[in-house]
C-alpha cells in the first residue's frame, strides 16, 4: 500500500524483527542500542522496485489474460453458430490459451528470476560494503533488509 501510493511513513519502535524483505524495508533505520545509522544504497533499492512494478504489472497481465480468456468461449457458444464451428472455436480457443497462459507464465518467471538476480546482486554488494552488520547477533530477520548499507556509527 506504501509503495503504491507512494507514501512515506516514519515507523519507531523497540523492535526490528519486522524489517527485512518483503516486509518492511526502510530508506534508513537508527539502531538506538548501537547509535548506528544504516542507510540503504538508493541505487539498489531502486533497482529492486523497478523489478518489483515491472513483475507485479506482469503478474497483472497474466491474470487479466487469463480472465479474459476464460470469458471467450461464451461468445462463440450461442445457437446461432453450427455445431461444428462452436466446437472447432473451442478447440482452438484452448490451444491458443493454453499457449498464451504459458507464455504470460515464462513472463512472470523471468520477472521473478530478474527480481531475485537484483535482490542477490544487492546483497552482495551490501556484503562487500558492510560485512560486520551482517555478524551481528540480533540480524538474522534483518539481514535481508540490509541491502547496500551504509554505516554510520555514532559515539556511544
Amino acid at each position: 500500500l506504501v509503495v503504491e501510493q507512494q507514501l512515506q511513513v516514519v515507523a519507531v519502535s523497540c523492535h526490528c524483527d519486522f524489517v527485512a524483505e518483503g516486509l518492511f524495508e526502510p530508506d534508513w533505520l537508527f539502531e538506538c542500542d548501537t547509535s548506528r545509522l544504516l542507510r540503504f544504497d538508493a541505487d539498489h533499492a531502486r533497482a529492486l522496485a523497478g523489478c518489483r512494478e515491472q513483475l507485479l504489472n506482469v503478474e497483472a497481465q497474466a491474470a487479466q489474460v487469463a480472465e479474459a480468456l476464460h470469458g471467450l468461449p461464451q461468445h462463440f457458444s450461442l445457437p446461432c453458430f453450427s455445431e461444428g464451428f462452436r466446437s472447432e472455436v473451442a478447440e482452438a480457443l484452448r490451444r491458443l490459451g493454453e499457449r498464451e497462459l504459458a507464455a504470460k507464465a515464462q513472463e512472470v518467471d523471468a520477472a521473478r528470476r530478474r527480481c531475485d538476480e537484483a535482490r542477490a546482486e544487492a546483497l552482495e554488494a551490501y556484503a562487500r560494503k558492510a560485512p560486520g552488520v551482517a555478524a551481528r547477533p540480533s540480524a538474522g530477520a534483518q539481514q535481508d533488509a540490509r541491502i547496500g548499507v551504509d554505516c554510520v556509527q555514532g559515539s556511544t
